[in-house]
């Protein structure tokens, strides 16, 4: 355990270095470990989840070296996480607990709006959603990226 933590907090300082968000997937971590081998599956899941990437591999040096290249679908995937996340911080701000199925309306722009639609189903489960409805609305705008978008919550 204590090289399982070794290897999350450098990896989360990489991350942290490129500037680069723990919600944003990244393609690959490489360690080189004399004591994780590719057999010690729960400890790698624990990193791949805690550093949030798609693939661990094994090398020789004994270094840590994280591949923060982004695809096009691992953009879209950080970008859904944030959005994710803006909705479910709006979920705790009113006070809302997990079962609570609610409305959530979202004021943004035609080509915000068209993103959302793209990943309605995914965060209607995700966040526990009755409805997703776009109106005009007027408030404190939430970022994600270059998106922003106007949130509201209706029980």
């Amino acid at each position: 355990m204590d090289e399982t933590r070794r290897i999350v907090s450098e990896a989360l300082e990489k991350r942290a270095t490129s500037g680069i968000k723990v919600r944003q997937p990244l393609p690959r971590l490489g360690i080189g470990s004399r004591i994780l081998n590719a057999e010690d599956e729960e400890f790698l899941n624990l990193i791949r989840d805690e550093v949030n990437v798609k693939e661990i591999g094994f090398h020789k040096d004994g270094e840590i070296y994280l591949d923060t290249s982004i695809t096009p679908a691992l953009k879209e995937e950080g970008l859904f996480r944030e959005f994710l996340r803006a909705v479910k911080d709006e979920r705790k701000r009113k006070g809302l607990v997990h079962g609570d199925r609610v409305v959530l309306i979202i004021g943004a722009n035609d080509q915000n709006r068209e993103w959302v639609k793209k990943h309605e189903n995914a965060i209607r489960k995700s966040a526990e959603l009755r409805e997703i409805r776009f109106e005009d609305l007027s408030g404190e705008a939430i970022s994600v990226d270059e998106m922003s978008f106007v949130l509201e919550i209706l029980l």
